[in-house]
């Protein structure tokens, strides 16, 4: 088993104890098993984000409420 594995199976190991520990309502090993997911998925996101905005793949902020604002009046 690879350390990215061994490290990835660790991380949902104490997470869903977390969650079971610290739960007032019964949650299912599946229902934290959605909750991982959906949280690995937004880090995956934010990861991407901050590369793009290292590599320079970003847009001023008003540049894009300014097309936003034209888009919504020209609609």
């Amino acid at each position: 088993m690879s350390s990215t594995v061994k490290n990835e199976l660790s991380e949902f190991h104490q997470f869903l104890s977390r969650k079971l520990n610290n739960s007032e309502t019964d949650v299912s090993p599946e229902e934290v098993l959605a909750e991982w997911r959906e949280r690995q998925a937004t880090l995956e996101s934010v990861q991407r984000g901050l590369a793009d905005a290292e590599a320079g793949r970003v847009r001023p902020a008003e540049e894009v409420l300014a097309e936003l604002r034209a888009k919504s009046l020209a609609g």
